[in-house]
């Protein structure tokens, strides 16, 4: 049986991935943050799917010293990999690393930096696999998303202020992410970094609206009233090319997942 250790399970891809691990038949070793003293931690697995990272929000993003401490631990989670003649190590990293406007977005891109120089100076046949997950929605996400936000002021018949919400954007329904993460994990030839999206990319502003009509909400949206987040306004677009090469293919629509959502929230 194959064998999968995934650090950072509580988080919300995380807990998908896991359960997708599971239905797909691979023993599965899930950890919070810590494993390294572990009696639950194998002698030996074929993946290692990280998604442990600290600093939540605008102002733990913004938090150069939380995020200086992710690489180091990060490092770490690399290093026990190989130790473990771990096969194949999927990075979660973030479309923030394209702004760069944040210290969790360099952070991001930093430690790919490193994990890549250190598997080459090492000479591990390790795969690694970074992969660049743009903006994620569905059950279980994070209070504070804007998702979450819409859905919650939705109900309450209120107006909603909201940031200018100008630039490009990319939502992907989460078991979409998910597929998509599992694809890169059992595929062969998947090393490097893969921007991991459906094909819908549109101005925020149309995917709010879009949500607030599904929703039926009775307030208005008042663009323009708040700042934007801390990776500022900058489009991003993800270049989904090499995902798609894989055979991956978004199914969810965003309207439909609004309705997932909705219902299990």
């Amino acid at each position: 049986m194959m064998k999968a250790v995934v650090t950072g399970c509580t988080s919300f891809i995380g807990k998908h991935t896991v359960q997708a691990l599971k239905e797909a038949g691979i023993d599965v070793f899930a950890f919070r943050h810590s494993y390294e003293e572990s009696p639950c931690l194998p002698e030996s697995a074929d993946l290692w799917i990280h998604y442990a990272w600290a600093g939540r929000g605008s102002e733990g993003r913004m938090d150069e010293d939380i995020q200086k401490k992710n690489v180091i631990m990060s490092m770490n989670a690399l290093r026990k990999a190989e130790k473990l003649h771990v096969k194949k190590f999927l990075f979660a990293g973030s479309q923030a690393e394209y702004s760069q406007n944040s210290a969790y977005g360099m952070a991001k891109y930093e430690f790919g930096l490193n994990a890549e120089k250190y598997l080459a100076d090492s000479g591990s046949f390790m795969d690694l696999v970074h992969m660049r997950i743009f903006s994620v929605y569905g059950p279980g996400d994070h209070e504070g998303s804007l998702v979450s936000m819409l859905i919650k002021n939705a109900g309450s018949g209120k107006n909603m202020e909201l940031g200018p919400c100008t630039q490009l954007w990319n939502y992907t329904y989460i078991d979409d992410i998910v597929d998509a993460i599992l694809l890169l994990a059992l595929s062969e030839d998947t090393e490097g970094t893969f921007d991991v999206a459906g094909n819908d990319t549109r101005i925020l502003r149309d995917y709010v609206t879009e949500a607030w009509n599904v929703l039926n909400a009775d307030g208005k949206l008042c663009f323009g009233m708040r700042g934007n987040n801390a990776e500022g306004a900058a489009d991003l677009v993800p270049n989904t090319e090499r995902i798609r090469k894989l055979g991956f293919n978004a199914k969810v629509s965003f309207a439909d997942g609004i309705k997932l959502t909705l219902g299990e929230s």
